[in-house]
């Protein structure tokens, strides 16, 4: 080889192992008003001095997939402006690449930066809150990490209001009503800035006036209607205030009264005269600016209630609250069919009941409460309540419906009632035998339904016993005013018996209206637990002596040997009231035994052809068949109860002899049952 030729091998050698080039140092990402990208970076060492160009890349997304964007042909170019990026509507995402020679060759990818989109969210609470996201987390080692937030106004002033090392700020506003853009920096060290994209929206200054100071809340009594009163706002702009008012846990604005001088308010809406009622107050100022709510005042609501056992009335009422220097008494009136109020009596500060005796029957009486501060210099005035001493009504009837079993530990009683009388509530009593003690085990409070429902819960086993109910209505005085008859459930027994039988046995509904000559007996039956119409049989009253039925389930040999029934009682004619009800009894279980027949020879030639055990009342969801034949090999095996052996083993038939069978169940009462035995294959 020539000098020449090697010289040119060499050169080539040197420049094809010229070092790479790496990507420029991505800095920053700068959005412009109109959404364009500004984007800057350090040039990358070029010792071969094999620079061929800076690739550009961009996205929507950080996962990509990304697009070029831009070459840029100059080495010494440090920044490019992406125009059109449209980085004011979302951020977006880019990368550099430094494209080198000999050949293409292209270096890594410069860090990822993404351009900062801007949020700004007006809360109406006097506040801008402003959320961004960082260039690259976490930052690039070169950041300051502390962003600089600007605010625009007026327009085209931009004015530093704070800086923060975080990805939101707020800001407060100080400016009566403008709309004001922000826009967010954050320096490198490398003398470039990112800037963010430009938000804003309209805010408003929410320095508030002072909060006026209520003086009282009060009702006239005569209407019911609320009035409340205050001392003027020190804040000397106030041009108004708001009063609120509490309604289903809120604080609704009620109404505004303008003017600093205007301190009073009467609620025209008002219900003061049935519930207290909660007001507060706020300032309003010339820009709209709301004070924050001041103390809560609440209105007097007196109520009463007649003692009949004592001829008295208690009348209470709610204690004032936050009056100033505190409330020093409260006054009684009262008046006694329509004449003038008097002060009947008067109760401390801290005492907000008190008792009215010495009643006269028949009278009506009102009242109402005068509250009145330590000083002296404060009044606030209750509702007026009234109240008749009425003397209560003894019911006219009281009527045991129906006792019905509801479930295995509750039943319901059900009764009709005057709903005219003067009833407190209704005790319902129970015992386990009609002469035996009766115990109160709930009650129902009166209403005007003639109507009344209970459910008794409490410790009940129907499947174990029948019980005995009677209600009785009692007084607010605690006497009891009028008793039911009885009303006694029916306990239904049920026995599974060998020869296909199942025994019933009940006790007789007690005590019904309606004639016990026409009353019945329906008997329901089930053996999955869903009871269908119509009933198995139905048996006429026989005389209070208690019945047994005897159930042929003959016809009914298939399921798993367990019977449900229930009684259901039906009441006869003639019921004073007009009713006719029904009763039903708990739910008996009857199991019958399980049964098997396993013949000992089969001839799969002959007659008997397959070798099946017989059984009824199998629980078949555990059942095994398995054969085994002299040397204990297993041949055979079935879940199924309708399959049996045909004498062969792998579709190969089995030489004759003696075979070995098990069988495995569970029988109608849920126990693990095993047999084992002997059969004879004869071919």
């Amino acid at each position: 080889m020539s000098i020449k030729s090697v010289i040119i091998l060499l050169v080539g050698l040197v420049a094809f192992n010229a070092p790479a080039m790496n990507a420029p140092d991505f800095r920053c990402v700068a959005v412009a008003a109109n959404g364009d990208v500004t984007l800057t970076w350090l040039t990358p060492p070029d010792p071969g001095a094999t620079f061929t160009n800076y690739q550009i890349y961009s996205s929507s997304n950080q996962s990509g997939p990304y697009a070029l964007t831009a070459t840029v042909l100059s080495y010494a170019q440090t920044s490019y402006v992406n125009a059109g990026a449209g980085a004011n509507t979302g951020s977006k995402f880019y990368y550099i690449k430094t494209c080198y020679g000999p050949g293409t060759n292209y270096s890594n990818s410069s860090d990822t930066l993404q351009s900062i989109f801007l949020n700004v969210t007006n809360l109406a609470d006097g506040t801008a809150t402003l959320s961004w996201n960082s260039i690259r987390n976490p930052n690039l080692p070169s950041s300051s990490g502390l962003y600089k937030i600007y605010r625009e106004y007026p327009a085209g002033i931009w004015t530093l209001v704070g800086n923060t090392t975080k990805l939101n700020y707020k800001d407060t506003i100080t400016i009566c009503h403008a709309f004001l853009n922000y826009q967010v920096d954050i320096d490198d060290l490398s003398g470039c800035t990112s800037i963010s994209s430009i938000d804003g929206d309209i805010f408003s200054d929410i320095i508030s006036p002072n909060t006026p100071i209520p003086i009282s809340v009060t009702v006239n009594p005569a209407t019911g209607i609320a009035s409340i009163s205050w001392n003027q706002s020190t804040s000397g702009d106030t041009k108004g205030y708001i009063i609120y008012k509490l309604n289903n846990g809120s604080w609704i604005p009620l109404d505004t009264i303008y003017g600093i001088n205007n301190t009073n308010f009467t609620n025209l809406t008002s219900n003061a005269g049935s519930q207290s009622e909660s007001y507060r107050l706020a300032a309003l100022d010339s820009c709209k600016n709301i004070s924050i709510q001041g103390i809560i005042h609440k209105t007097i609501y007196v109520t009463a209630i007649l003692d009949r056992c004592n001829s008295s009335n208690t009348i209470k009422w709610n204690k004032y609250i936050n009056m100033s220097s505190g409330v020093g008494s409260y006054k009684i009136y009262v008046s006694e069919n329509g004449n003038p109020f008097n002060l009947l009596a008067t109760n401390s500060g801290i005492d907000s009941t008190y008792i009215h005796t010495g009643l006269a029957n028949l009278s009506n009486y009102c009242y109402y409460i005068e509250a009145d501060n330590v000083l002296g210099t404060i009044t606030s005035i209750s509702n007026r309540f009234c109240i008749n001493t009425n003397l209560p009504k003894t019911p006219k009837f009281s009527y045991l419906r129906k006792a019905t079993v509801a479930s295995k530990n509750s039943v319901s009683i059900t009764c009709y009632v005057d709903n005219t009388a003067g009833v407190s509530h209704y005790a319902f009593k129970r015992s386990g035998s009609n002469a035996g003690t009766y115990t109160i085990i709930g009650t129902v409070p009166f209403s005007l339904s003639s109507s009344i429902n209970f459910v008794d819960n409490n410790t009940v086993q129907t499947n174990a016993q029948s019980y005995f109910y009677k209600v009785c209505a009692v007084d607010s005085c605690s006497n009891e005013l009028d008793t039911t008859n009885i009303g006694r459930t029916i306990l239904l027994n049920a026995t599974g018996n060998d020869d296909f039988t199942n025994t019933l046995t009940w006790n007789d509904y007690e005590q019904w209206s309606g004639s016990t000559a026409s009353q019945s007996y329906n008997i329901f039956r089930s053996t999955s637990g869903t009871f269908n119409s119509p009933p198995i049989a139905n048996i006429p009253y026989g005389g209070g002596s208690g019945y047994t039925y005897i159930d042929n389930i003959s016809n009914s040999l298939n399921g798993e040997g367990t019977f449900y029934y229930y009684i259901e009682a039906l009441e006869g004619n003639g019921n004073i009231y007009g009713f006719q009800d029904t009763s039903k009894s708990n739910i008996a279980e009857a199991r019958q035994n399980s049964l098997f027949y396993i013949p000992n020879a089969f001839v799969p030639s002959g007659l008997n052809k397959i070798f099946i055990p017989i059984s009824t009342f199998v629980i078949t969801a555990d059942y095994s068949f398995t054969i085994y034949d002299r040397w204990g090999e297993k041949i055979f095996e079935t879940n199924d109860i309708t399959i049996g052996w045909d004498g062969t083993f792998k579709s190969s038939k089995c030489q004759p002899g003696v075979y070995v069978y098990s069988i495995e169940y569970k029988n109608s009462q849920g126990e693990n049952q095993r047999t084992k035995g002997i059969v004879t294959l004869v071919r």
